[in-house]
């Protein structure tokens, strides 16, 4: 028969295993809930990935794929507008593809200006909180549309061959400050969105070449045609 004095060792052991057993239980739901929830974020992305792929593939022409990018971003993160900047190579400049809210016209600057230009160089997004507070901001945008621009997230368009084709911009998130994990939809975004991109490039270069191939043709058989059949007759001279 055990003594008190085992009766209680005994008793403290078990308390002790129990209490670890349930301090390994807890660790172990812990463990669970974070996987759960680092599973559930990575199945989002794949989600986001097959929807931005699927969309972008379905258009033919690159102004469709642009409104559709900056539609779906401007959705996913919660934010009031973006616009989209493509670079010009011939005159290194940064122009406005597709810009929503009250723009009428083009915009243009130099692809290493402003906050813009500053993604662009880099190759590296960029998140302002306060974009007024920061001296690469030109509030010339927001004094001819009437936009009050207070955040912004710019990150740089990249092709598959890691050339940076533009930079996007999203401007005053919704529902508070711009955080990391937009900064990281959107650079995925970008990325997809840069490979697209280039490839409607590519594939409107090569739809202005055979234009212009065919063009060519035309005219050198209007050409032809408005030539004599046979040469004109000089006299005193045999032309072969």
């Amino acid at each position: 028969m055990p003594t008190t004095k085992e009766t209680s060792i005994q008793s403290s052991a078990n308390e002790g295993h129990e209490s670890g057993s349930e301090g390994a239980q807890k660790s172990a739901r812990k463990s669970q809930k974070t996987f759960t929830v680092d599973e559930h974020r990575r199945l989002r992305e794949a989600e986001l990935l097959l929807n931005v792929t699927s969309r972008l593939a379905s258009f033919d022409s690159l102004d469709e794929v642009l409104v559709a990018l900056v539609e779906m971003t401007t959705e996913e993160l919660g934010t009031e507008r973006s616009s989209l900047f493509l670079n010009d190579p011939s005159t290194k400049e940064l122009y406005s593809r597709v810009a929503q809210g009250n723009i009428q016209r083009e915009i243009r600057i130099l692809n290493d200006s402003g906050i813009a230009g500053a993604v662009f160089v880099s190759g590296e997004p960029l998140i302002i909180q306060d974009a007024y507070a920061d001296p690469r901001f030109n509030p010339e945008f927001d004094q001819r549309s009437g936009y009050r621009t207070r955040s912004m997230l710019t990150i740089p368009l990249v092709a598959h061959d890691g050339a940076i084709v533009g930079v996007l911009q999203l401007l005053n998130k919704l529902g508070g400050p711009f955080a990391a994990r937009d900064e990281e939809i959107a650079g995925f975004l970008g990325t997809q969105a840069g490979v697209a991109i280039h490839r409607q490039l590519l594939l409107e270069q090569f739809a202005v070449k055979q234009r212009l191939e065919r063009d060519l043709t035309i005219a050198r058989d209007i050409q032809r045609a408005l030539l004599p059949r046979d040469p004109p007759v000089v006299p005193g001279y045999d032309i072969a």
